[in-house]
């Protein structure tokens, strides 16, 4: 169902620059309890191996790579995409990392082949996307059999169980979903 959270035209207004969204990672730095940082902990529950190939669907200003990048392990391959232009630049100005590729990217048309990403993230975006199980088919589609995918997004029942049933994932106990 379309709201203004993805409606197309809302979402390119808001991310015309990364001042709104500078704006609120601020806030949240400043008046955050948890003193670890929310960088630090997306980055603490990532499972990265020498070698893989990771996709960030909506990186926006990219300062999770900014404050991480450093610490990948060796030949490690990172595709930073957005939605927005401008914050592709200003990833791209921030971090300034040629071994990095930056792109526009569409969640619901993913360009690259089938089974190509050992790790797909999709940090607080997937609820700006208009048809999101177009967007998750999309993920599955281009994770490795063995890939992960991980997802950080607010909610008031939470989006688990839904991307269970989209991606056809099995109910399981040693599943980790930290949404």
């Amino acid at each position: 169902m379309m709201n203004i959270l993805n409606n197309n035209d809302t979402v390119k207004q808001q991310y015309t620059t990364a001042a709104k969204l500078e704006n609120r990672i601020s806030l949240h730095e400043k008046y955050s309890m948890n003193k670890f940082g929310w960088f630090n902990w997306l980055y603490s529950n990532y499972d990265i191996k020498p070698g893989d190939r990771i996709l960030e669907l909506g990186c926006g200003n990219g300062k999770l790579w900014a404050e991480h990048y450093s610490d990948l392990p060796e030949c490690v391959s990172l595709v930073l995409s957005d939605f927005s232009e401008s914050m592709i630049e200003t990833a791209n100005e921030l971090i300034g990392n040629e071994s990095i590729s930056y792109q526009i990217i569409d969640i619901q048309n993913i360009p690259y082949p089938d089974d190509c990403f050992d790790i797909v993230i999709a940090n607080m975006m997937l609820y700006h996307v208009p048809d999101m199980e177009k967007g998750l088919r999309e993920i599955k589609r281009v994770l490795k059999g063995d890939g992960k995918f991980y997802a950080a997004t607010l909610g008031e029942n939470g989006i688990a169980g839904f991307i269970r049933k989209t991606l056809n994932l099995p109910k399981a106990d040693d599943m980790k979903f930290t949404l």
